[in-house]
């Protein structure tokens, strides 16, 4: 049956160890695959930038040529939209800064992302995906953002690269890779 999902691998940043990276590597099926982020956590409440970017032979792909369109709904106030076409990864458009009042407190949830793959070892096309994002930034206002973005290199990618791109650990929620069996 088309559509069923493949759990790759998943990633607990609670009890994995890990503080700000995972790695995806070694993919090799022409299907897509989904990158589902749920419930992250940082330790601080400064310093949140959650993002990912393809791998190419294992190493990250950090040069200007991703480039991403979308539009964020803010729960309490009306929508933007943005355009990057020079972009060194693919941010989530997560918010990150200081807690309310005169000291800090925790960061809010990161929410829940899930994004789709397509054409990741592909040697012949860009690598594109579609996000959508819901979370609830350091003041507490909810936002969901949608949005597109591709690697703009016709080689074929072998993983994705999923970090927080400041300085903050992650202390909580999971990050998992499924393939799309079709």
């Amino acid at each position: 049956m088309a559509g069923k999902l493949k759990l790759i691998n998943e990633y607990n940043f609670a009890t994995d160890g890990t503080t700000s990276v995972v790695n995806f590597t070694g993919l090799t099926s022409s299907n897509p695959y989904k990158l589902i982020i749920a419930n992250l956590v940082s330790e601080t409440v400064v310093d949140v930038n959650p993002m990912f970017r393809v791998t190419k032979g294992g190493s990250p792909q950090s040069g200007s040529n991703y480039a991403l369109v979308g539009y964020y709904d803010f729960f309490h106030t009306a929508g933007n939209h943005f355009n990057n076409s020079s972009a060194t990864e693919v941010g989530l458009g997560v918010a990150s800064g200081f807690g309310a009042g005169p000291t800090w407190t925790a960061q809010r949830s990161w929410g829940y992302s899930i994004i789709d793959i397509y054409g990741l070892t592909d040697s012949s096309t860009y690598d594109w995906f579609l996000l959508r994002n819901s979370f609830t930034n350091w003041q507490g206002n909810g936002y969901i953002n949608y949005f597109g973005a591709f690697h703009k290199v016709a080689s074929a990618s072998d993983g994705i690269q999923f970090l927080n791109n400041k300085s903050a650990n992650i202390s909580n929620g999971t990050v998992s890779l499924y393939e799309v069996l079709e």
